[in-house]
């Protein structure tokens, strides 16, 4: 049986994995040891890539799934709790070029406006893809969007993924270059893709 729940800092193990997946050469070109610093921000709770504002699906006790939602109105708390969670995992002078990364990054993966819900880390374990896992995820993220605009970001290259957005209601309304690289990954060009207001919220992020 398959169920979707708020994400648990016990479930590091399995949702930094996912998390990872969902972008690789983008998170290994802003972040050294990538997936070392989402686990540390996983668990310390807060910002975009903290446990609080995941969703994680599980089936039979395994976590499959992962998701990452936030309204527009927290942009500046994220903001914050990032540039502290690279300051105290990469020390003072690392964190300067891990910010200037990150802001590079966004000119491409824009924050969400004020009036819209941003959906992100959409991810389903590499064993559990085919089974329709991936459009439930999605149906999730948009009860927990609620009434509001939903947006996200997803590499061009990944046609799969974009054919499931466009699936669930998501159009393409902008196509961003990417092309940053160094000696561990590089900015994918993104599709942001946009659907209208969906049915009332059913959870709320901490």
């Amino acid at each position: 049986m398959l169920i979707f729940r708020p994400a648990r800092a016990a479930d590091v193990d399995a949702a930094v994995g996912l998390i990872h997946a969902s972008g690789p050469a983008d998170f290994d070109y802003v972040l050294p040891d990538a997936q070392g610093f989402l686990r540390y921000a996983f668990v310390q709770g807060t910002g975009r890539l903290g446990f609080r504002r995941h969703s994680v699906g599980e089936r039979d006790g395994r976590v499959v799934a992962v998701g990452v939602g936030w309204s527009g109105r927290e942009n500046g708390a994220i903001a914050l709790a990032a540039g502290w969670q690279f300051v105290r995992f990469y020390g003072p002078v690392a964190a300067i070029g891990v910010i200037w990364r990150g802001l590079r990054a966004e000119r491409v993966m824009r924050p969400p406006g004020r009036d819209a819900f941003y959906i992100g880390h959409l991810a389903v374990a590499e064993d559990a893809r085919g089974q329709g896992i991936g459009a439930e995820l999605v149906a999730h993220m948009l009860r927990r969007a609620g009434a509001c605009r939903a947006v996200l970001d997803v590499a061009t290259g990944n046609a799969r993924a974009a054919a499931l957005y466009a699936r669930c209601g998501f159009a393409v309304t902008a196509t961003r270059r990417g092309g940053a690289r160094n000696g561990r990954g590089q900015i994918s060009d993104h599709y942001r893709m946009e659907r209208g207001q969906t049915g009332p919220a059913q959870y709320s992020a901490v």
